[in-house]
């Protein structure tokens, strides 16, 4: 019976690994990309058991050398978001002399803590508020920042895609945008930071792919890589806040990072999981921060548990471009792939129009 139970074992683990392996875009591939440290871990655990296996010495080594190659692509994911690598964002200068701090919160429509959020930020005190999923429940409840924001873009839906921005400073070209759905909102321009100038914007939450929603990950993946492109073309100091509904160790998030220059400032400190809140050993990184490294950290912090399935995360960051570090440009392979996606998608929203 053990050794029943180890070869199940030891098949779950190469079955999840190998269908994560691969660049499919369906959401039965694609799923194998969030758990990627639980599954670490379970390589782990698998690789001394294969050895206790009642098996013969070829297939001990085989299935051994297996679980090994892939516990080393899983680690070479992974690490990169432990304190065991080095910081890919370097601190601040202390005291920092211009700053910025944002709060990004997925509230979730269904949650009607609004008032423990609501003192959730007023005790942070960012300069901007994100929230994910408001309907008009939490557009009322959120009028109570309005004193404290005196810059606002609200857009409620009842379809889990409602968006909220609070604003400290003023907006430039800053509005609503719909890349790919006219049900899937994001927000693109700039906002003017004293001491710092304009500092363009982006804050997104598309679909991601599940059973219940998209089949696969192309019009996640577009929404992405299309602001990355944006991004590659303004060169403007820039943030980005959101639920992307992919995790940051992914092939389309490290894409995301190589095309538009932007800092993960999560690298050598940590993962800070946000999602899902209820489960604490199998969370994983869906809500990010990234920025352009004009800006050092300051601080990045997960918050306590606001009634939602994703914890808020907040970052201030210190503006600095004089110690800002030449960024690596984006291969030809790498632009291709971008484009490629962007276009795919094109081509379905086209198509669905005709239909």
């Amino acid at each position: 019976m053990l050794n029943f139970a180890l070869l199940n074992l030891i098949g779950v683990y190469l079955t999840v690994s190998f269908l994560g392996s691969l660049r499919f875009k369906h959401w039965i591939f694609r799923a194998s990309d969030y758990p990627r440290p639980q599954i670490c871990l379970l390589g782990l655990l698998c690789l001394p058991s294969v050895f206790n296996l009642n098996v013969t010495a070829f297939w001990q080594w085989s299935l051994g050398l297996a679980v090994l190659i892939f516990v080393s692509l899983q680690l070479r994911l992974v690490l990169p978001y432990t304190r065991l690598w080095p910081k890919r964002v370097k601190a601040a200068k202390l005291p920092p002399r211009h700053t910025l701090s944002a709060l990004s919160a997925n509230v979730l429509m269904s949650n009607r803590n609004y008032s423990r959020f609501i003192d959730l930020v007023k005790q942070q005190d960012p300069d901007l508020v994100v929230t994910l999923e408001g309907d008009q429940g939490w557009d009322e409840a959120l009028k109570a920042l309005h004193p404290s924001y005196p810059h606002r873009i609200c857009h409620p839906l009842d379809n889990r895609y409602g968006i909220h921005l609070f604003s400290r400073y003023e907006f430039s070209k800053l509005d609503i945008d719909h890349l790919f759905s006219d049900e899937i909102p994001s927000i693109h321009g700039k906002i003017l930071v004293p001491g710092i100038g304009a500092v363009a914007l982006h804050c997104l939450h598309p679909e991601p792919p599940s059973p219940t929603e998209a089949s696969d990950s192309l019009m996640r993946d577009a929404e992405i890589l299309m602001v990355a492109e944006r991004i590659n073309d303004h060169k403007l100091p820039t943030l980005l806040l959101g639920d992307l509904n992919d995790v940051a160790w992914s092939r389309t998030t490290r894409l995301f990072l190589r095309i538009s220059g932007l800092l993960d400032p999560r690298i050598g400190r940590g993962f800070f999981n946000t999602f899902p809140a209820a489960i604490p050993f199998f969370r994983w990184s869906l809500d990010h921060v990234f920025h352009s490294p004009d800006f050092k950290l300051v601080s990045i912090k997960r918050l306590p548990d606001i009634g939602s399935d994703h914890f808020p995360i907040f970052t201030c960051l210190s503006y600095e471009p004089a110690l800002c570090q030449p960024q690596s440009e984006p291969t030809e392979d790498q632009i291709e792939e971008a484009d490629e996606t962007v276009a795919k998608a094109n081509e379905r929203v086209m198509s669905d129009l005709k239909v």
